[in-house]
């Protein structure tokens, strides 16, 4: 499948719908920024906004947060990320309450 063909089936299952979610997860490296930014280009080519991608990398906990848990090696895993923060703002997106500034 294609960038364009994946566009295409998102396009189809969201439908009249305003706001409709996409998430794209993968291992550390695997390419998810990638696909992410092809994807937005397939999916809004003229830049018109219709699209837009909200990156994990904002949700990071700080080095001082995680450096006492002892997870400064594993950052990027899960357990590393400010989740609670990261699913207040895609409700918040979701449920069309105006402008959202992420991180």
């Amino acid at each position: 499948m294609t960038q364009d063909d994946l566009a295409r089936t998102i396009l189809t299952k969201a439908g009249e719908r305003d706001r409709f979610l996409v998430a794209i997860a993968g291992a550390p490296g695997s390419g998810k920024s990638t696909l992410s930014e092809k994807l937005l280009a397939s999916l809004d080519p003229g830049n018109t906004g219709i699209a837009t991608l909200v990156p994990m990398d904002g949700y990071h906990l700080d080095n001082s947060v995680i450096g006492p848990l002892g997870l400064l090696a594993r950052k990027g895993a899960p357990e590393t990320f400010n989740i609670a923060g990261l699913l207040s703002d895609l409700r918040r997106i979701s449920a069309r309450q105006g402008d959202v500034v992420v991180p």
